[in-house]
């Protein structure tokens, strides 16, 4: 933090500070940060750029609250799709799978056991048509898988 006048250096650093954030792109003078990538170069542009200054603790602060901001308008919006996009980063695939599946479940239980078999079946078939798809050239949207 000691070369906090250089948002470019603190960059190295943030991959120790946030989980999935292997460093973040900036505007073309470096006082904004516009996106945040991850290891396996995804991208994921922040809604509202962040931007830095001398007080690093408070952009970093900033960066933090946009994060989370970003992430929680991608998942609505990732919810509100009637099918499975790709277009969205890799946990928020996860995580609205994860809510999407719970939903399903609970509904079949309530339903019966004629729906829950229904729910097995249609999941069975989900599975086998993302494990027959060759992603070997695709490796980030393997990643998503």
């Amino acid at each position: 933090l000691g070369q906090a006048k250089n948002p470019l250096i603190i960059q190295s650093h943030l991959k120790k500070l946030f989980q999935g954030i292997y460093k973040v792109s900036f505007n073309h003078d470096s006082t904004q940060i516009t996106a945040m990538l991850s290891s396996m170069n995804e991208i994921v542009k922040l809604e509202s750029p962040v931007t830095t200054s001398d007080k690093v603790e408070e952009w970093l602060y900033q960066l933090e609250v946009e994060m989370r901001s970003t992430l929680s308008a991608l998942l609505i919006s990732c919810l509100r799709e009637k099918s499975l996009s790709w277009n969205y980063p890799s946990q928020i695939l996860c995580l609205s799978q994860s809510i999407r599946f719970t939903e399903e479940a609970e509904i079949a239980i309530e339903d019966g056991v004629d729906a829950v078999i229904k729910l097995r079946k249609q999941l069975e078939s989900t599975l086998l048509s993302l494990t027959s798809v060759d992603l070997s050239n695709e490796p980030l949207i393997q990643t998503k898988m």
